[in-house]
């Protein structure tokens, strides 16, 4: 009979703890959501900024073939074909994480509208909406301008290709030669975009900072 109580006493504490992290999690879960969607904004951040440098290498690496020829050609061909290659990766990978800011922002504010229709006071809900309406204006223009960087850099990979392609049929010095103004276009047009990812990278770190509950706190 003793052991039966015992066993209770166990089932119901283990009962109760269960109960207590059901709670906990419940009243998470609403900046949960924030905290998601702050992070998905900061990993961009990161994915942008190594797409930018990917950009960079491509570049160095075609100027230093078609400007500053080594003996071997080949070498520095195949270090050029490489860099675009990874350029190519670390564009996908930033159209991944562009993705990833939609889905967690979209989950963001659907939660945030249940939320809204489940206060009851007129007033504290009229000042919600009208925070929910100014974050979520600035999320979708960093959207947009993520939108708008990345449009840019498909067009600009599949001009490397080309530049790719035309070396690879004639790699030799009068092919370089005549490489010269694609890649002096090249470099202009590239500044651009890196200007554009710069910009953007520090746009979307900021972004996921002022909506992280952890770099609010950290700042008082």
């Amino acid at each position: 009979m003793k052991t039966t109580r015992t066993n209770s006493r166990t089932l119901f504490a283990v009962l109760i703890s269960f109960s207590v992290v059901w709670l906990v999690g419940c009243a998470t879960k609403a900046y949960d959501k924030s905290q998601a969607a702050a992070r998905s904004l900061q990993i961009a951040g990161d994915e942008v900024q190594i797409e930018r440098r990917a950009l960079e290498s491509a570049l160095n690496s075609l100027n230093d073939l078609v400007n500053k020829p080594q003996p071997d050609l080949i070498a520095g061909y195949g270090g050029f074909s490489e860099t675009v290659d990874q350029l190519e990766v670390a564009s996908r990978r930033s159209d991944a994480a562009a993705s990833r800011v939609d889905r967690s922002g979209a989950a963001y504010f659907q939660n945030w509208d249940k939320e809204l229709a489940a206060m009851n006071f007129d007033a504290i809900r009229e000042h919600s909406e009208a925070r929910k309406a100014e974050v979520a204006n600035h999320f979708e223009q960093v959207k947009r301008r993520y939108a708008q960087a990345q449009s840019t850099m498909q067009p600009f990979i599949a001009y490397l290709k080309d530049i790719r392609k035309a070396l690879g049929t004639d790699l030799t010095p009068a092919g370089l030669k005549a490489m010269k103004g694609a890649t002096e276009n090249a470099n202009a047009n590239g500044a651009k975009v890196q200007s554009a990812l710069a910009n953007l990278a520090a746009e979307l770190s900021s972004s996921g900072a002022n909506m992280s509950s952890v770099a609010a706190q950290n700042r008082q």
